[in-house]
């Protein structure tokens, strides 16, 4: 089973690096999965759920990053983004409530209120 080693980046450090036999990536134009092998792509990404994939599809882990961009060059795959939350670590509930946050920044807030509405239509 082939499978695509990817790397999560933000700007202060390397978030992990992993493999797996497919990678789902939020882009601008929809979402786009990537498999073992293709083409060198770049892809600019939106905020959204980055998802880690066995072949079958089954996902295996996921996480929330906020925009950013992915290159992809034969089997290996580099996400590069601003801000990353694991899927696993939050609800909808603490999505909307730092959304509301006025410590935060519009931004920030931004970025959770798009997880919001993300957890909102996987329900």
């Amino acid at each position: 089973m082939a499978e695509i080693s990817v790397k999560l980046t933000v700007p202060e450090d390397v978030v992990w690096e992993v493999s797996a036999s497919r990678v789902q990536l939020p882009a601008v134009a929809g979402d786009i999965t990537i498999l073992p092998s293709r083409a060198p792509l770049e892809v600019i990404l939106t905020d959204g759920l980055l998802r880690l994939m066995r072949e079958n599809g089954d996902v295996t882990d996921a996480y929330f990053v906020k925009g950013g961009m992915a290159t992809i060059a034969s089997d290996v795959c580099v996400v590069a983004t601003e801000a990353v939350v694991p899927a696993k670590d939050i609800d909808l509930a603490k999505a909307e409530s730092l959304a509301q946050d006025e410590e935060r920044g519009a931004d920030e807030r931004n970025f959770y209120r798009s997880i919001a509405e993300k957890l909102k239509i996987m329900k």
